[in-house]
Parts: C-alpha cells; sequence; structure tokens
C-alpha cells in the first residue's frame, strides 16, 4: 500500500514466513537503534551499537541470531547519519 505522501507500506507477513526476522534502525551520526521482530510483528529484542563499521558488523550477526534475517529496513535523520548498515 502506498500512503499520500508516496511511502510504501507494508504488512510483515508479506515480507517474512515462518522462521523469518524482520530488523529495523534508527541510525544516528553515534549510534545506531536496532529492533528485531518475529515474522508476526512481535518485538523479540533491541539493542544500541556504535555508528562505526564494527558496531554496524555486531549489528548484523545481533539480527542474525534471533533467525534467517528476511529484510533490514532503515531511518536516518535529516544530515545527521551515515550511510545505512548494508546487508
Amino acid at each position: 500500500m502506498t500512503d499520500p505522501i508516496g511511502v510504501t507500506h507494508f504488512d510483515i507477513t508479506d515480507i517474512a514466513g515462518s522462521g523469518e526476522v524482520v530488523g529495523g534502525v534508527d541510525t544516528h551520526l553515534d549510534t545506531h537503534t536496532a529492533a528485531c521482530l518475529d515474522h508476526l510483528g512481535r518485538l523479540l529484542a533491541h539493542a544500541q551499537f556504535p555508528a562505526t563499521n564494527a558496531g554496524e558488523k555486531q549489528l548484523l550477526t545481533w539480527l542474525r541470531g534471533f533467525g534467517d534475517l528476511a529484510v533490514v529496513g532503515s531511518r536516518a535523520p535529516a544530515a545527521t547519519a551515515p550511510a545505512s548498515p548494508g546487508c
């Protein structure tokens, strides 16, 4: 579904199947805060990581520890964050 300002929204069950997890990352200049959801959209955990190459690797390893990673979405505040963590 696309809303009036052009943002596409998905139902998590369209993205992740049983045994898969979805990650969300709020990026900032010094830290990234991540959340991990199960295939039904239930919060499994959240954690904060340094906004460094090593921190981004830790973040991805942490997310993958919950199951098969279906997708990671990120939000970066305007001009305050580096590029999103790579997958």
